[in-house]
């Protein structure tokens, strides 16, 4: 049963579905409807076919539900019929987006409205829920034979989310009378014993030869194709079949309604002129053009018809005569070729044919009809005349308008597309350079004439038509240049001259030299250092093209310059910087701008690296040339630290070079050593202050001289063991500790108890253990000792002495 969470999840559903196709485009669906006609017309002159009256119609449910449409070209599987849904037949959208109505693409995954109309009991009973959104159509009606038919598709939005997820949207065809109750429904599975049409009976999993999956709203190709109706899915064509009563009244209630809510819309499709009581003899035309694509329109003095007549196999063991008369404006023997009188079935016989022509009667008249009736009373008894109406058309005259054409250049593409009216349609083309279709493309290179000849489909009509595409004619166009030819010095202005005849005009010029553009002028300003050819080329608007060649000659050599080489000098240096000019016209110029002088060679002592730039010119004053010769400052910076922290009398002491823009070194150590190493050591005694010198050499040669005064710290040295073993053996049997550097001296030992048990100021004593003149025992002792340094500088040491006897 659909329950209020499920119609939660419609609801989600239809937002995000909405959301998600917010901003995709609307496409003109190949699926129309219109609810223009009332429900009487669109029951009386759509639904119904042979053999049924019918009176009584009523409509009940919002008018925007039901109206007649067209499926010509879409997948509905029905060309044209009524329609009726549970919301609308119209192609709106939403206040999101996507499609409401039934017309493609299939670009929404819940469209639908909610009409907020009321729903139907019976529906209702059927579903076990209440309805809404009911759209109801009825009628009475009397047959003319035993059964009652017509063609239908049901669809739905409810596809394929829902299925099986409780009741869906209900639809039933209620038809009552004799024989019937009020609740018999014709929308059953065919094969089956009753089995209604449901979302739930009819789906990709269950009796799925009766359904058509049409995408869920987002896949292709449904999705991006108007070939594809909206519902996510629907039925084949089925055919709803009723047992009758000849001649008694009955009534067919059409209905469908949403269920459990008013989300997602669901409607059925009527066959037009589907709504039939079987006779036993039909009538109907085949046309050998179908010209006007109806089988009952015939083109005049075209074509012609095969007429059929068909009874019911039931019938068909009897002999059966059945008159056959005609009406219409169409005269027999003038418009069209004799009919028979009569129609005769032998036993055994379902169909007779005959064939029927029609003729050109050359006169003006208009569309004629004709009426073929056969006069058989119908299985109730009453008379019935069954009509083919047949529809005449004259075929006008074909008329071809196609004008004369030209083009600028020779050779451009032209495209011939005559528009023709009248004749019978297909047209066939013949154009005499031998191509078939209607329009043709070429390119001439002359002024040609084309023919075309045409016919149409019924061979009645043949016209000529010639047309001419005028080509002009161009003079060859030519260019050629004229000016100067020759200058004395380089870079002296010079404009290049050309002139065009010929052609089609619109030139467009290119000027080159050395296989580069230069200019897209007609005259060039060139001022070249040596002899150059020169190009123009010019391209007329017909892409024709034509160039030229001028030889300019420069009859001075290019001035040039040498400059000196670059000089690497010490800082406060002089140096003398030159530069060399060979080549133009003589009488050379020289200018130095860092200092103004005119001369080759100038002095120089810059303060840092520097660049001197001198330009140069010769006797033809046209231009310059400008030099550049560098002058290097090579700075060396000598300069060293002590990496030992504390230099000591004695001890290695070792250097590092930190020197920048050195090549070689020279160390005066200060104690009377020298070294060309990169980072020397050395040691010094006796202690005291030492003069360190490092000469830091350039490649160049240049010198710089770093110094630094270092400090020597006397020789120290103590240690006092931590182990005594007065023991009477012969090792270590007395105390000493050894002190080197040292002007006093003071030495404590105490016991755990801070008791002085030895004592002494002379750094060169031995104790034997005692104490009191007794040994002590064994036992850890905590020694200090006061120290005065060579320096005068006083430390205390500290430490533990373990006695083991």
């Amino acid at each position: 049963m659909c329950t209020h969470h499920n119609m939660l999840n419609k609801l989600i559903h239809t937002f995000i579905l909405g959301v998600a196709f917010f901003a995709m485009p609307s496409v003109w669906s190949q699926l129309t409807t219109t609810t223009g006609l009332t429900p009487v017309q669109l029951v009386q002159n759509v639904l119904v076919g042979n053999g049924v009256t019918v009176t009584n119609v009523s409509y009940t449910g919002d008018l925007k539900a039901i109206g007649s449409f067209n499926g010509t070209g879409s997948n509905l599987g029905l060309a044209s019929g009524i329609v009726m849904t549970t919301g609308t037949v119209l192609p709106n959208t939403g206040l999101l987006g996507g499609q409401q109505g039934p017309h493609g693409p299939n670009t929404n995954g819940s469209a639908g409205v909610d009409n907020n109309t009321a729903g139907n009991t019976q529906l209702t009973n059927i579903a076990g829920q209440t309805t809404f959104n009911a759209s109801i159509l009825e009628f009475d009606f009397v047959p003319n034979s035993d059964s009652i038919k017509f063609k239908y598709v049901f669809g739905s939005e409810e596809y394929p989310e829902f299925v099986n997820a409780g009741f869906n949207d209900v639809f039933a065809f209620f038809i009552s009378g004799p024989g019937f109750g009020g609740n018999y429904n014709m929308a059953t599975i065919p094969g089956t014993a009753g089995t209604p049409v449901t979302i739930d009976n009819v789906n990709a999993n269950s009796n799925s030869s009766y359904f058509v999956d049409n995408g869920d709203g987002t896949s292709a190709p449904q999705n991006n194709s108007s070939y594809y109706i909206q519902y996510d899915g629907f039925t084949v064509v089925i055919e709803a079949k009723a047992k009758v009563q000849c001649g008694e009244t009955y009534h067919l209630k059409m209905a469908i309604a949403d269920v459990g809510d008013g989300a997602y819309d669901s409607g059925i499709f009527l066959e037009a002129n589907s709504l039939k009581s079987i006779l036993p003899v039909e009538i109907s035309s085949t046309l050998s053009k179908n010209i006007f694509n109806n089988n009952t329109s015939m083109a005049e003095s075209c074509e012609s018809a095969t007429i059929s007549i068909t009874r019911d196999a039931s019938q068909a063991s009897q002999t059966l005569s059945i008159p056959l008369s005609t009406g219409g404006t169409a005269i027999e023997g003038v418009d069209y070729s004799s009919v028979p009188t009569s129609i005769n079935f032998n036993p055994g016989q379902t169909v007779v044919t005959f064939n029927l022509d029609v003729f050109q009667d050359n006169l003006l008249e208009g569309d004629e009809t004709l009426k073929l009736i056969l006069d058989q009373p119908d299985p109730c008894g009453n008379s019935n005349l069954i009509t083919l109406n047949l529809l005449i058309k004259e075929i006008a005259p074909i008329t071809v308008s196609l004008n004369d054409e030209s083009i600028l250049c020779p050779g451009d593409a032209i495209t011939l597309a005559p528009t023709v009216t009248g004749g019978a349609q297909p047209y066939f083309f013949n154009w005499d350079n031998g191509q078939v279709s209607q329009s043709i493309s070429d390119n001439p290179l002359q002024t040609t004439n084309y023919i075309l000849t045409l016919t149409d489909d019924c061979n009645a009509d043949t016209v000529t038509k010639s047309v001419q595409v005028f080509v002009p004619t161009y003079a060859p166009l030519q260019v050629s240049t004229f000016g100067d030819t020759a200058v004395l010095c380089p870079r002296t202005p010079v404009t290049l001259l050309s002139f065009t005849e010929g052609g089609a005009g619109s030139n467009n010029y290119v000027w080159s030299a050395n296989n580069q553009n230069i200019g897209i002028e007609e005259q060039k300003l060139v001022a070249p250092f040596e002899t150059i050819n020169y190009q123009i080329k010019v391209t007329d608007i017909c892409n024709n093209t034509d160039s030229a060649i001028l030889e300019l000659k420069v009859l001075t050599t290019v001035l040039k310059i040498v400059p000196g080489e670059d000089q690497v000098i010490c800082k406060g240096e002089e140096v003398e910087i030159e530069v060399a000019a060979f080549g133009g016209l003589g009488d050379f110029t020289y200018y130095w701008p860092h200092s103004g002088e005119t001369t080759n060679k100038v002095m120089v002592n810059p303060l840092q690296s520097k660049k001197y730039y001198v330009r140069v010119a010769d006797g033809c004053g046209t231009y310059e040339i400008t030099g550049t010769i560098e002058v290097g400052i090579s700075n060396p910076n000598a300069s060293f630290n002590v990496l030992s922290t504390e230099p000591m009398e004695g001890l290695p002491t070792y250097f590092k070079n930190n020197s920048t823009g050195a090549v070689s070194y020279f160390w005066d150590l200060g104690n009377g050593e020298t070294s060309f190493e990169y980072a020397p050591n050395a040691t010094y005694s006796p202690w005291g202050n030492y003069q360190v010198v490092l000469v830091a050499a350039s490649e160049a040669g240049c010198l710089d001289t770093f110094a630094r005064q270092i400090y020597i710290k006397p020789e120290f040295y103590f240690y006092a063991p931590n182990v005594f073993t007065p023991d009477n053996d012969r090792f270590n049997k007395v105390y000493k500790v050894s002190l080197i550097g040292s002007t006093a001296f003071h030495f404590v030992l105490y016991n755990r108890w801070g008791e002085i048990v030895f004592e002494s100021f002379d750094p060169d004593f031995s104790w034997d253990g005692r104490y009191a003149g007794e040994l002590v025992k064994d036992d850890t002792y905590v020694y200090r000792c006061f120290i005065t340094d060579l320096e005068g500088k006083k430390t205390i040491h500290d430490g533990f002495v373990t006695v083991l006897k």
